[in-house]
């Protein structure tokens, strides 16, 4: 279940708004950054922008493990630049294409 905090346009997401996941799976490790496709529900907040229901623009998704991928989403997923802080190496800044690190 999903707890929306925001904007909303004919009965769907859209503009700035907060997403909190009242469902997610604990992740116990660092996850793969280099493929956000994967997170699935070990994701508790998404705080940013959205379009027609979807996590589209700036944001900040948060992981279970307290893990944050920040920056461009397109159609749900991670496009283009942004910041994943992982719990042990540090930032890792690089561009995204369809939720798979480029570089």
């Amino acid at each position: 279940e999903l707890i929306f905090e925001g904007m909303w346009k004919r009965n769907t997401k859209e503009g700035n708004g907060r997403d909190y996941n009242e469902q997610s799976k604990i992740l116990q490790q660092t996850f793969d950054y280099r493929n956000l496709t994967k997170v699935g529900s070990y994701w508790n907040k998404y705080e940013g922008n959205f379009r027609n229901n979807k996590r589209h623009g700036k944001g900040k998704l948060t992981l279970t493990n307290n893990e944050i991928f920040e920056g461009e989403f397109q159609d749900d997923i991670p496009e283009g630049k942004g910041t994943y802080q992982t719990l042990h190496k540090g930032p890792i800044s690089g561009v995204w294409k369809k939720g798979v690190l480029l570089y």
